[in-house]
């Protein structure tokens, strides 16, 4: 398997590339076993059973980042993870955090200066979709024009493309804009050990529930990016590797899902048959591509048009009640299998300049939300709110920090006793941890309930206005760059 999916990405990076892996299939039919591995073995107690080696039960994620490790081993690696959870975007090193997504125009500079665009907002020169400013708009202008130019030299094609016929797909805007996420995460991966514990991070974070299909459903799909800079005749090249773990498509009368899941199960299928009108419209050279359609769609955007190398892992089950879900998986990859793109050579750039031009962004956006927060645009209490219930809200705050803190570290340990107990082991630690989980699970849902009813009293916390969040964002952004 490793050798289908993971050797093409190698190649890729090798060559100047970015690369792409995503695993596409019904519920229950392996995509996060693929991706990660089984449940629970991306420990620190597998790494070190296996030392030197990659241990052995461990998915294309890990594996492909063993293999990177062992061959870039000056360059800098750097890993964020985005759970798009009911369309929304959510940052999985952050105790999810909820991220904005934008459109993000490569062929335009945006002052970093420039703060209402028709009452939306830039930030590091991400514009929201439908953003109306005087750039935003020439550049509409401009890929119209580029796009009936296209289409009059039969660049588009006549809406058909056959086996013998694969065409480039040539959307709208491949080379000058895509989507992208604001302010999430980033954190540096030096060692094996670095990629067991983040990955185990994921594992412990990532929104997931049972059914009658699954005893570990995803419910989100989950974007792993790994960002690698190395060193290029004195220049620095930056590339990417995305793995994407897509949530299941799931029939509800099969899962037995209700209520609450139910309506996760209806926003998965609905993301993923927005993607497939993407991969119909990218195969058949449609001059219009629906990637606005949802926010999966959005961020594939720039890979699924010639900024990766893509490769797709179908995942379907086995068994003859499966049989409808495995025909509809199929079609899915023949669909996807149309689609040809060349892949772009990233370009070495000098990296200290980079780095200068975002400092001098960075100073001037902390200068704008410290200007912001003095106008009260953050978070505040109403004029006359009682001392001690300002007080009791602010401390069950850093207490839901803190509880998150301990669970997620506690989850995290669970996981490695586990581990240790399937090699014999002592179990016991499994159910004393299971228990403190249990424990900080209910503490941190108490919390949670107390801030939600604290929130609720009319006159008393008033929410943060939309320009601070998205400066806060963009600071965020900055630092992420920086480093």
């Amino acid at each position: 398997m490793f050798l289908a999916l993971g050797d093409p990405v190698l190649s890729a990076i090798k060559s100047g590339k970015n690369a792409t892996i995503i695993a596409y299939g019904q519920t229950g039919s392996g995509k996060t076993h693929t991706m990660l591995g089984p449940p629970g073995s991306l420990t620190l107690d597998a790494v070190q059973q296996s030392a030197p080696n990659c241990p052995s039960s461990w998915g294309i994620f890990p594996r492909a980042m063993f293999q990177i490790l062992s061959t870039f081993q000056h360059a800098k690696l750097r890993l964020s993870c985005v759970e798009i959870f009911h369309d929304q975007a959510y940052d999985l090193l952050n105790s999810r955090s909820p991220l904005q997504v934008g459109s993000k125009q490569s062929g335009l500079k945006f002052s970093s200066r420039s703060t209402h665009l028709s009452g939306a907002k830039t930030v590091n020169g991400v514009h929201p979709p439908g953003c109306r400013c005087g750039d935003c708009w020439k550049e509409k202008k401009r890929l119209i024009a580029e796009r009936k130019a296209m289409r009059e030299r039969g660049e588009f094609g006549n809406g058909k493309a056959s086996h013998r016929e694969r065409k480039a797909s040539t959307s709208l805007s491949a080379s000058s804009s895509g989507f992208a996420t604001v302010g999430e995460t980033v954190t540096r991966i030096n060692s094996l050990t670095d990629v067991a514990s983040l990955s185990s991070t994921i594992e412990a974070t990532r929104t997931a529930s049972s059914h009658a299909l699954n005893d570990r459903s995803s419910r989100s799909h989950c974007l792993i990016r790994v960002e690698l800079t190395s060193n290029v005749g004195g220049s620095a090249l930056k590339q990417t590797l995305l793995f994407v773990d897509l949530a299941g498509s799931e029939r509800i009368s099969k899962s037995g899902a209700t209520g609450a899941m139910a309506r996760e199960a209806t926003s998965i299928n609905s993301s993923l048959t927005v993607l497939g009108r993407v991969i119909q419209a990218l195969g058949t050279g449609k001059p219009h591509v629906p990637y606005r359609d949802s926010c999966l769609t959005r961020l594939l955007r720039s890979d699924l048009e010639g900024g990766a190398v893509v490769s797709v892992c179908i995942c379907v089950a086995d068994g003859e009640e499966h049989e409808d879900e495995t025909v509809c998986s199929l079609r899915f990859g023949s669909r996807m299998s149309v689609v040809r793109n060349e892949a772009r050579e990233e370009i070495a750039y000098d990296l200290a300049e980079e780095a200068e031009g975002y400092r001098e962004k960075l100073r001037i956006a902390q200068k704008e939300l410290a200007e912001m927060e003095t106008k009260g645009y953050g978070e505040m209490f109403a004029p006359g709110s009682n001392p001690s219930e300002i007080r009791s809200y602010l401390e069950n705050k850093k207490q839901l920090q803190k509880f998150e803190s301990q669970l997620l570290e506690a989850r995290k340990a669970l996981l490695e006793a586990k581990s240790k107990a399937r090699r014999g082991g002592d179990g016991g630690r499994v159910g004393e941890l299971a228990a403190r989980v249990g424990e900080l699970k209910q503490g941190v849902d108490n919390i949670q309930g107390i801030l939600l009813r604290q929130r609720s009293i009319k006159g008393f916390v008033i929410a943060p206005k939309q320009l601070w969040v998205n400066k806060q964002a963009q600071v965020r952004e900055l630092i992420k760059l920086i480093d």
